[in-house]
């Protein structure tokens, strides 16, 4: 299963991510009893998050002074190393 949008989790307090990972610890219980994903769970996951006014206002914000790179994306990349090839091009 692949469940978009996941990148931040690692750096997110664990109270805050206490829904997903019940979620996903009843679709790993489930498929692990019955072999199959359960369709309710799938329908779950599957809907859209939904952002408050004042969400999308403050990531509007976030973006346009160009922190979410510096704070989210650059320091996992110098976490990893790799922060001087953040402009590689390898699928050309």
């Amino acid at each position: 299963m692949i469940k978009g949008g996941s990148a931040g989790i690692s750096m997110m307090p664990e109270r805050m991510n206490q829904k997903l990972f019940g979620q996903l610890r009843l679709f790993g219980e489930y498929f692990e009893k019955n072999g199959a994903f359960d369709p309710e769970i799938i329908k779950a996951f599957a809907k859209p998050g939904k952002l408050s006014k004042g969400q999308k206002m403050l990531l509007g914000i976030v973006g346009w002074l160009g922190l979410e790179n510096h704070f989210f994306w650059n320091a996992m990349l110098k976490s990893n190393h790799a922060l001087e090839r953040r402009f590689d091009k390898p699928f050309q």
